[in-house]
């Protein structure tokens, strides 16, 4: 949602003295937007291509997107240089000014729905290492909003 931050987590670990470039591809084109150098450590973030701005944790690679706006939406990749291998990890955001979410309830509120938001949706909820999930499948159709929950 506009507005939040959101953090892309490697699930590689990151050793010390790898490569770090994190890259945001739009249409056919690739921007460098964070990066640590090898052997240096040093962290360059991007010119505020990125609305908001990011963050980027040497420890474990994790970039942050804060502030997030529509034009966030994208392919994100990791590229991790380890000698001479690259391992990569990709992550696709969506950043939605359509969205309301209640923290205290968890309800989300989907603001002028389309045809285009008809879909199966999951709901994830953690609580004291559980983990329970709810599927709801929803249909749009002109101006109507119907939702079968599972």
């Amino acid at each position: 949602m506009e507005g939040e931050s959101v953090t892309l987590k490697p699930v590689t670990e990151i050793n010390k003295g790898d490569q770090i470039q994190w890259i945001k591809t739009s249409g056919d084109k690739d921007t460098l937007i964070a990066e640590i150098k090898g052997g240096t450590g040093e962290i360059i973030t991007s010119d505020g291509r990125i609305k908001g701005g990011v963050e980027l944790d040497k420890t474990t690679g994790s970039l942050t997107i804060t502030n997030t706006r529509t034009e966030d939406t994208g392919l994100y990749k990791i590229l991790i240089r380890r000698g001479i291998r690259t391992l990569y990890e990709e992550f696709y955001i969506v950043v939605n000014d359509r969205l309301k979410l209640d923290k205290k309830t968890g309800s989300l509120t989907i603001m002028n729905t389309r045809n285009t938001d008809t879909g199966l949706y999951e709901l994830k909820i953690s609580q004291d290492s559980k983990i329970k999930y709810k599927m709801f499948n929803i249909s749009v159709c002109g101006e109507y909003l119907t939702s079968l929950f599972f």
